[in-house]
């Protein structure tokens, strides 16, 4: 009976110690949970601060001239939501230089224009010639995105004499897809368009029944796509960007993110989606534990700063009927004095990691000589500790803490002992023998091929933005120099692109439509080189053999001798001489 009872025991701590194991094993990945109201503020001074330490300035007026360097190439959002946030700042400044940067370029993007014009219009400049040849002649010129942000100018005064606000907020309803979103193309709606529609529709939503019932619909299907995390995904893949313009649409239409049963899944909202995005230095990265990236840095600040004015009761971040304040504010005396940094409270910490940062990124050039398509490799070291050594030292933790049980409560046979370590032994054979593949793994990996018809050649280039001072853009413009690759039957473009960056350690995120091959056939980063990073019409693009395909890179199948080139591209390709496959 008592050696019945001893074994009854023992099975129990026996539980309680694999228990244990799937515990430490669940709660490994940790989870950044929704902030309460008070702490906005702070993620957005934050961001400030990073983004003006990274600029080496140590104040917002300091920053804004920094701004004002690269006025009309996309600073202007920062500068909108400094605006919204209510810092203070000689606005004029950079009003000027987005006047002087259109009177020097030919700026002939539709949506470029505009959004130039509303940041004019933020500035407070919005009798400005280019403000008012943009509301003639930008509106609907491309697509829905046009519409969108030329509904954004009417909304904000601009009266152009061929038609008002309600006939652009009828047209962009008419846009809508039978799904009750919007997209850019095809037939299904995307997160981001909708989100986007909807921030535009704003001001119609509780004027005008028919608004408000496509706008409920888009609303519906926004609910409907959320994530059991409470993100979003766009093109297919969970990203910062998504759940931002989401939190912008909702607290333009006066729906609390936080409290909305309609984006609360699984307990959590959208900024729970938005801030798994938010490094340690109060930047945000494009993908989990990822590097700061630009363009989820300045829509995550925004979204913040929208949550922040929705709170305070004030009006959505794209309506600047707060004008006369920001222009009353802008470049007076006591301006300086006034200006605020959050730097103070984060500056050691950010110093730390920075440092840490660019001692990686040193070793790293050192341990690639001759190959700069290595660039990034940084990234990996965020996947450490190793999960199978850790759950290693678990085993035999617990195991060590079942013995002294036994010890203590006078248990001490032989053979409780060693059931004890054959237990932790056959736990550890396991973990051993089990394959546990962390990002690191997966870029090391090679693809053997048995059944090889033949090869191919792939090269990556970034010729167009090599001059850019981004510590990811080889000097050459060479990502990938010619590599060749064997290829199997039915081996695609997309397949020969993954090979080449598991084996060479090159970041690549995939996006796009779930009709592809893949599932996910459109590229949106090659080495933390992302789309419309440099221009709205920037981006990557393939070419095999010289000419561009007509058709996605998981669709394209390879034959013998094929050579790929996979380019970026700063104007749609124009700026690579393209040559386009015939029909």
């Amino acid at each position: 009976m008592a050696k019945r009872l001893m074994s009854s025991k023992i099975i129990k701590t026996l539980s309680c110690m694999i228990a244990g194991i799937f515990l430490v094993s669940a709660i490994l990945p940790f989870t950044v949970k929704a902030a309460s109201e008070n702490e906005i503020n702070r993620y957005i001074e934050d961001i400030i601060s990073c983004k003006e330490e990274e600029a080496g300035c140590k104040s917002n007026g300091e920053w804004i001239e920094k701004l004002s360097e690269n006025a009309g190439q996309g600073s202007e959002w920062y500068v909108l939501s400094l605006i919204k946030s209510g810092a203070a700042g000689d606005y004029r400044t950079f009003s000027e230089s987005l006047d002087t940067f259109v009177k020097n370029n030919n700026v002939s993007g539709a949506t470029t224009r505009q959004r130039i014009s509303l940041a004019m219009i933020a500035c407070g400049d919005r009798e400005n010639e280019f403000v008012r040849e943009t509301v003639r002649d930008a509106t609907g010129k491309l697509g829905v995105m046009s519409w969108i942000f030329g509904l954004h100018l009417l909304n904000n005064g601009c009266t152009p004499e061929n038609y008002t606000d309600k006939d652009l907020a009828e047209k962009l309803a008419e846009l809508r897809l039978p799904d009750g979103g919007w997209a850019v193309m095809g037939a299904n709606s995307d997160v981001d368009v909708t989100a986007m529609a909807l921030q535009a529709l704003a001001p119609f939503y509780e004027k005008d029944k028919e608004i408000w019932d496509v706008c409920e619909g888009a609303l519906a299907l926004l609910s409907e796509r959320q994530l059991e995390d409470g993100g979003f995904s766009g093109f297919g893949q969970e990203n910062p960007e998504s759940a931002s313009q989401v939190i912008i649409a909702l607290t333009s239409l006066g729906i609390d993110p936080l409290s909305d049963a309609r984006f609360i899944k699984n307990d959590n909202t959208v900024l729970d989606g938005l801030l798994k995005y938010r490094n340690e230095d109060g930047s945000f990265s494009h993908v989990l534990g990822g590097a700061a990236n630009d363009s989820a840095c300045y829509q995550a600040l925004l979204a913040l700063v929208s949550l922040k004015r929705f709170y305070e009761g004030g009006s959505p971040v794209y309506l600047f009927d707060d004008l006369p304040a920001v222009s009353e504010n802008s470049g007076s005396a006591d301006t300086e004095g006034s200006e605020k940094t959050a730097a103070e409270s984060i500056k050691s910490r950010e110093n730390a990691d920075r440092e840490k940062q660019d001692t990686s990124y040193e070793k790293t050039e050192s341990d690639k000589a001759g190959n700069e398509a290595t660039l990034g490799t940084e990234e990996n070291s965020r996947w450490s500790p190793d999960l199978k050594t850790v759950l290693m030292a678990c085993v035999i933790g617990f195991g060590a803490v079942a013995a002294l049980v036994l010890f203590i409560t006078g248990r001490r046979n032989k053979k409780n002992f060693i059931f004890i370590l054959s237990v932790c032994a056959l736990l550890c054979v396991i973990l051993h023998f089990t394959r546990i593949e962390t990002g690191a793994d997966y870029y090391r990996s090679t693809v053997e091929k048995e059944n090889a018809i033949g090869t191919v050649t792939l090269t990556i280039r970034c010729d167009t933005v090599k001059d850019e001072d981004n510590k990811f853009i080889p000097k050459d413009g060479v990502i990938l120099a010619v590599t060749t690759y064997s290829i199997e039957e039915g081996d695609t473009v997309y397949d020969i692109l993954v090979e080449a960056v598991r084996e060479n350690n090159i970041q690549i995120e995939n996006r796009g439509s779930a009709s592809g091959a893949h599932g996910m056939t459109y590229i949106a980063g090659i080495n933390y080189l992302y789309e419309q990073q440099y221009g709205e019409l920037s981006g990557w693009i393939y070419h095999v053999n010289g000419v561009s395909p007509s058709y996605g890179c998981g669709d394209y199948v390879l034959k013998d001798g094929d050579m790929i080139e996979w380019l970026y591209t700063c104007d749609l390709g124009r700026d690579l001489n393209e040559h386009f496959e015939d029909w």
